[in-house]
């Protein structure tokens, strides 16, 4: 599963005091109005064309490279309006960053074709690869694409890993969704959705018949509780050694209708079987069986259901039970 860039207490170092100042600064220079903001940009840009002696001449001598036909006002015109375009590029990438998406909506306007052509690929299951150019827009023009189809950006982590950090952090999550056929092996998956935004898993893409158990991993919880399961016939049940793993199954298939199975095409009687469990999805398998026993690293809710209880698995609990009590089903 891709790793998003995580906030350390090595970021606090000294060394990334400046940086810290700097973002701090752009954060507020960005809660202004963006006329403010434009006004603000451009006069940075002409600032910089003044210390930047050597961008700005390399810039004149290309232009007259390139268009030896061009005024000498038209290319100084020209250079002028590129050096506020850097600043304002430095505004916008502040405005990414940290805009609401509802403030970033406002000034956010999809021409052409629009969206359509990308979200009907998306529909058909059909990949997208975007490539743009890579100018002073690309980071503004990546946050209003994503707002209008989230998928993934392939980037090069930057040198400085507080600014690698600013870029990912409060704005998207990973979710990783693998599916499980029985005679097809799995398949995996990877979205990435918008901080706070509802998880959306549109199953009808998938011949759900044919899955056999799914796993969705993602730190976001409450987006899974809030996904409507049973309309698929599923049910999510966490892992009680990393809660952010979800595994969702049929409703009515569990360890416990596995079990009764199991001693029905060998016609033993389910009073004579023990189960011994830890974790949530053992629940139904210590209800059927004669003897359930919770290991000592059981979730509360096996502890609760079972009839009695021996050592964790760390310490071969269940060996110690059956040792002990193996002559009492003979």
């Amino acid at each position: 599963m891709t790793q998003l860039p995580k906030f350390t207490v090595a970021l606090l170092h000294p060394r990334y005091w400046l940086t810290w100042s700097g973002i701090g600064l752009l954060w507020l220079i960005v809660q202004l109005p963006y006329p403010v903001i434009f006004r603000m940009g451009k006069g940075l840009g002409r600032i910089a064309q003044q210390f930047m002696k050597r961008r700005a001449r390399i810039a004149y001598r290309n232009l007259e490279l390139c268009f030896p036909q061009m005024s000498e006002s038209e290319r100084h015109d020209m250079v002028v309006r590129n050096f506020e375009s850097v600043g304002m590029g430095l505004m916008e990438t502040g405005m990414a960053w940290f805009w609401s998406d509802k403030r970033m909506a406002r000034w956010t306007e999809v021409a052409g074709t629009g969206m359509e052509p990308v979200h009907t690929l998306q529909a058909n299951q059909t990949g997208v690869l975007l490539i743009g150019v890579h100018f002073l827009t690309l980071e503004i023009g990546a946050r209003m694409f994503g707002m209008q189809a989230p998928g993934i950006g392939v980037y090069r982590p930057n040198d400085n890993p507080v600014i690698d950090l600013i870029q990912t952090v409060r704005k998207i999550e990973p979710v990783q969704l693998t599916l499980f056929y029985p005679t097809k092996g799995y398949t995996t998956n990877e979205y990435f959705i918008n901080k706070g935004e509802s998880l959306r898993l549109d199953l009808d893409h998938f011949e759900t018949h044919e899955i056999q158990k799914i796993f969705v991993v993602t730190s976001n919880h409450a987006a899974i509780e809030a996904i409507d399961f049973s309309s698929y016939g599923m049910k999510a049940v966490p892992l009680s050694e990393n809660p952010d793993i979800f595994v969702v199954t049929a409703e009515q298939v569990n360890k416990g209708t596995a079990l009764r199975a199991f001693c029905d095409h060998l016609e033993l009687d389910l009073s004579q079987v023990v189960a011994f469990g830890d974790d949530y999805n053992d629940l139904e398998m210590l209800q059927e069986a004669g003897c359930g026993v919770a290991m000592a690293n059981a979730v509360p809710e096996i502890s609760a259901a079972a009839d009695q209880r021996t050592l964790s698995n760390e310490e071969d609990g269940v060996a110690v039970w059956l040792k002990e009590h193996l002559a009492d089903f003979q």
